[in-house]
């Protein structure tokens, strides 16, 4: 464990141990150690003492030496000299085997994808000359899939829409066969098929990593984060049977014991029972026997057999209807279980479960009561426990309380007397305790298990993508559109809930910019995999290069290859997807997310990225200035702002067909009421001219604090473009809040011109005659200011108090009492614009608070200075500009290298390059395709389906991307 690492978290703040832990579960990546630490803070061993389990041992074989391979034959004397650069993975290795982490090649591809057996990376075939020549690893497991056309026997067509049932539409089944091949490959030119090593090490090594579970797939699961389980009520008094069961250590041999499956078994961890989880909405999953057992016996928590590992499993409680965790989980598995008895007679003894924190709570009045009330308290501490003892009471003579009949049967008196001994006549109430020791429960060594099979997230991933799948293959749009290959035509594939990615990339790569920029390969590094700009340049050459743009192949028996549909081979984003999104709580999940959200933060990534490596801000093709005018009472203040995109009002009072809309909802409410079909909708249309309008319109303000006098009055907002953008982003805000508080999506009819002039956007400036409020006023704590203003102190004199005094609310004190008798008191301050500014200066006790979280005395100065010596904001601000801590530039000159250097000119006129469309309720759910403006055509970009658009929706986007003409 990286001591160095451990010492960091503790600086900011982290328990030992707590950070410990956290470091050994996130392989010790400090920024994943931070999340776990932040996540598991309520568990109850969150700061429990802690050492690494001692590692499992391999049972791979020892690496041979290359006097070992003396005796191989010519054929393999190649592997004498590179045995000591293949490796054999260990559980914390990444294991790239999906996609090149340079190129977009996958195991589809036409010579496959060839994995390092030192480093466990992936590389496409074109990739290996510049990789060996920079690293000298030769050898490589090559993975090839290929796929064949399934004949009519093992294909039979559909006969009608029953989804997953006989003679109908079978979601999960893929139309084609596909097949596999694994080789060890040496460059230059070497094959051998595994199974013909004589070297039995590397034969293992190959296995060792088609076994393992892909860093891409490991990386989707971690995002993909429903709701985290909670603690299991049960799961700290859970009660188990001894009766002998052991289960199997061969996965072979387990079956539910109701029934004849073999998967999707899951424990009961109350009496062994081995039975089949619920049946899924398509047939699938099991026979739903794991309930029908809770509903006979009550026993409340199961675990599913093949997620059992040293870290835990996936744990259900029937009783409370939900995925739970259960922390004792190797307890209830393996360790030996104590129960205890108090025997008052030979026919009268209570049998009781142990609960620490009910002894604990008999004990504590011994520890606060005084020494001279010892001998009364002994007296209520018995008399406590009498009473709580008789509720659990169990007579041999009859009358089993009904706490037992909802956690284990009764328990017989052969059962009892066979656990307790019985010692003759003692005396009454007397506390004797024997321990009942029962064996390993269930035989399952935790230790040593491994995950066989998927875990629930696994699962729902994989039900989710299969969810979007189907929407393509089932819903038909009605046109016959012309299918696109080739150069610029490159569809992206929706890994479940990701094509608000793929939307937002292929808008952005219609234009001449970014196609100009990131259309040439990336080249390899030893951080390719994680570097911001070579996953960005890996994408957009896929994109343009139209290598991946190809429709997907099947080989018949003759050999002939046959197009399986419309559909692409195309290109994954998980890899640019896992960098993008890296600390971002929302985008690292893969749930649904807001396509526009998405475009500003990758904007903001590629702002940050190209300051960190000092190369040109392609985001700054988006920013413009914005001048805002607001109008205070007879006064006017001008601001400018950075902007990187123009939200367009959208209002339903705007609506100009809506007589035809109340017709159509009334004709609808009728069909459904009369279960007949639903009429031609019909939807509000607002036009352009009307929300162009409200965008130009003034905004008034309600309760708007003054800067003058800090006076709460209506103020009147406009804003104008002073700098147009070279390319125009506009938002067309369709999402608003209903009546009940409620997201909703306005369905209208919104046609964006294909030619826009801006012209009426433009900014003048302050006019002649206007009383303009400086817009250089110093920014003071607003809340420091009330503080002075509710003891009586005037406006304008608490502001000055506080912007002379670096906001100590004391010393402003000190400040106003000593300028009571001043002329200008309560004028607005002003200040010398000629004058040079001070550098400011803190105290070293302030410095020192920030530099006491591991922060050097630069850094702790910058934040310092960037938040007006507020420490608790100059924290917040270093962990959100942690990658401009090492810049030596002030935080105004930071600012000032960001969107601000504009590249549009003083044209006000644009062109429509793309447009995203949103289908669904919310942003949160539904689907994103992109329209792509080609020549004199539209392209429509649906996930992996590229073709020729019939009817682009104009009318109906989401996001507009205009260039400037």
């Amino acid at each position: 464990m990286d001591q160095a690492a451990v010492e960091q978290l503790v600086m900011m703040g982290f328990p030992v141990n707590a950070s410990r832990r956290a470091l050994f579960n996130s392989a010790n990546n400090v920024e994943m150690a931070m999340d776990w630490l932040c996540t598991h803070i309520d568990d109850p061993d969150y700061n429990a003492e802690f050492t690494p389990p001692e590692p499992v041992q391999s049972n791979v074989p020892q690496k041979p030496s290359a006097s070992d391979l003396e005796g191989l034959s010519d054929e393999f004397k190649v592997f004498k000299d590179l045995i000591s650069g293949i490796n054999c993975p260990s559980q914390n290795d990444k294991i790239f085997k999906e996609e090149c982490i340079v190129t977009c090649d996958s195991c589809f591809s036409e010579k496959g994808l060839f994995v390092c057996l030192k480093t466990f990376k992936s590389f496409g075939y074109k990739i290996i000359p510049d990789y060996v020549s920079k690293t000298g690893n030769k050898v490589f497991l090559n993975i090839k899939k290929s796929r064949l056309t399934k004949s009519p026997e093992e294909e039979p067509e559909a006969k009608r829409l029953a989804i997953g049932g006989e003679d109908g539409f079978k979601p999960d089944v893929l139309p084609w066969k596909e097949t596999q091949t694994e080789e060890i490959y040496v460059h230059p030119d070497q094959y051998f098929p595994v199974e013909s090593l004589p070297i039995e090490y590397v034969k293992r090594v190959a296995q060792a990593i088609l076994d393992s579970t892909s860093a891409e797939f490991k990386a989707e699961v971690a995002a993909w984060k429903p709701d985290p389980p909670k603690k299991s009520i049960h799961a700290d008094n859970l009660i188990q049977l001894d009766n002998g069961v052991k289960i199997p250590s061969d996965p072979s041999k387990w079956k539910c014991c109701k029934c004849e499956l073999t998967e999707n078994l899951w424990l009961n961890l109350s009496d062994g029972s081995l039975l089949c989880g619920r049946k899924n909405w398509d047939g699938s999953g099991g026979n739903g026997h794991a309930l029908e057992h809770f509903n006979e016996t009550k026993y409340p928590l199961c675990v599913k057999l093949g997620t059992i590992t040293s870290e835990g499993g996936d744990v259900f409680s029937y009783a409370e209807d939900d995925m739970v965790t259960d922390p004792h989980l190797a307890k209830h598995l393996s360790e030996k279980m104590t129960f205890e008895a108090v025997y008052l007679d030979r026919n009268n003894y209570r049998v009781y479960r142990p609960k620490a924190e009910v002894k604990l709570e008999y004990f504590i009045p011994l520890i606060i009561i005084a020494a001279a009330m010892l001998i009364l308290a002994i007296h209520i501490l018995i008399v406590r426990i009498r009473a709580s003892y008789k509720e659990n009471e169990t007579n041999r003579e009859g009358g089993l309380p009904a706490y037992w009949d909802t956690i284990v049967p009764p328990p017989t008196e052969e059962s009892i007397t066979e656990r307790f001994t019985v010692t003759a006549n003692p005396p009454a109430y007397e506390i004797a305790v024997q321990d009942d020791v029962l064996p390993d429960h269930w035989g399952i060594d935790v230790a040593s298990s491994k995950k066989t099979e998927m875990s629930m997230a696994e699962m729902e991933l994989e039900m989710n993508k299969k969810v979007g799948s189907e929407y393509a293959a089932i819903v038909e749009s009605g046109q016959e559109l012309e299918p696109l290959f080739g150069a610029f035509h490159t569809g992206i594939k929706n890994l479940g809930n990701t094509c608000y990615i793929g939307s937002i990339l292929q808008a952005l790569f219609a234009l001449p910019y970014f196609r100009e920029n990131f259309h040439q390969p990336a080249e390899y590094d030893a951080n390719c995999h994680e570097n911001f700009w070579k996953q960005f340049q890996r994408v957009g050459h896929a994109l343009c290069s139209g290598d991946y743009a190809r429709p997907i192949i099947a080989k018949d028996a003759s050999g002939t290859a046959i197009p399986q549909g419309s559909e692409q081979e195309g290109i994954s984003p998980g890899l640019f997807k896992s960098i993008v999104s890296k600390g971002h709580a929302d985008f690292q999940t893969n749930q649904q997310q807001d396509a526009v959200e998405f475009l500003l933060h990758l904007l903001d990534v590629i702002m940050k990225e190209a300051k960190k490596e000092k190369r040109e801000n392609a985001s700054a093709n988006f920013g413009f200035e914005l001048e805002e005018r607001v109008e205070i009472g007879q006064s006017v203040q001008y601001k400018i702002t950075h902007e990187l995109m123009l939200g367009l009002p959208v209002d339903e009072n705007d609506i100009e067909n809506k007589e035809q809309v109340k017709e159509y909802e009334q004709k609808l409410e009728e069909a459904r009421a009369a279960k007949q079909a639903d009429p031609e909708v019909v939807r509000g249309v607002v036009s352009f001219k009307s929300s162009f309008s409200r965008l130009l319109a003034s905004e008034a303000i309600d309760h708007f604090k003054s800067p003058i006098d800090g006076a709460l009055i209506t103020a009147y907002r406009s804003a104008r473009i002073s700098k147009f953008p070279k390319y125009l982003l506009i938002q067309c805000r369709r999402f608003t809040i209903g009546e009940n508080w409620q997201p909703k999506k306005l369905n209208v009819s919104l046609e964006m011109p294909e030619e826009l002039d801006l012209e009426p956007l433009r900014a003048n400036g302050p006019q002649i005659g206007e009383d303009v409020f400086s817009e250089d006023a110093p920014k003071v704590d607003e809340q420091k200011i009330n503080q002075l203003v509710d003891m009586g102190y005037p406006f304008n004199a608490a502001m000055k108090a506080l912007y002379h005094t670096n906001e100590s609310l004391e010393l402003a004190m000190e400040w106003l009492m000593s300028n009571l008798d001043s002329p200008d008191f309560n004028e607005p301050l002003k200040l010398d614009k000629t004058a040079k500014k001070e550098e400011k200066t803190f105290s070293p006790e302030i410095i020192a608070m920030v530099t006491s979280m591991g922060f050097t005395d630069t850094q702790s100065k910058k934040a310092l200075t960037a938040t007006d010596g507020n420490v608790e904001r100059a924290i917040d601000w270093i962990f959100s500009h942690m990658d401009e801590l090492n810049d030596e530039s002030s935080p105004a000159e930071s600012s000032s290298s960001g969107p601000n250097q504009l590249v549009g000119s003083d044209s006000s006129k644009y062109r429509l390059r793309a447009f995203v469309s949103h289908m669904g309720s919310s942003t949160a759910c539904g689907h994103y395709v992109a329209h792509v403006k080609e020549d004199a055509r539209w392209i429509l970009f649906n996930d992996n389906k590229v073709a020729v658009s019939q009817k682009p929706p104009r009318d109906l986007g989401y996001l507009y991307v205009y260039e400037q003409i």
